[in-house]
């Protein structure tokens, strides 16, 4: 008798993984999970930004307008 029986578990996709982890790191509220990660985002499109030379990319580069909240 073979161990056919026992299907293979496939290994967990590494992007659900995340997903399950920033949603688990802010309570369960996606509201608060997506508003951290716009942040994250808007900061690292800033950074980037202000560390590229204009005439480098000359207008390859995509600029983000973020609105800015208080809160």
């Amino acid at each position: 008798m073979t161990n056919d029986s026992k299907a293979a578990v496939p290994a967990p996709d590494p992007v659900e993984v995340e997903i399950d982890a920033i949603l688990l790191e802010f309570g369960g509220d996606p509201r608060k999970a997506i508003r951290a990660l716009l942040h994250d985002l808007t900061v690292l499109a800033e950074d980037a930004e202000a560390s590229t030379s204009r005439g480098f990319v000359r207008g390859k580069v995509v600029r983000l307008k973020a609105r800015r909240t208080d809160s």
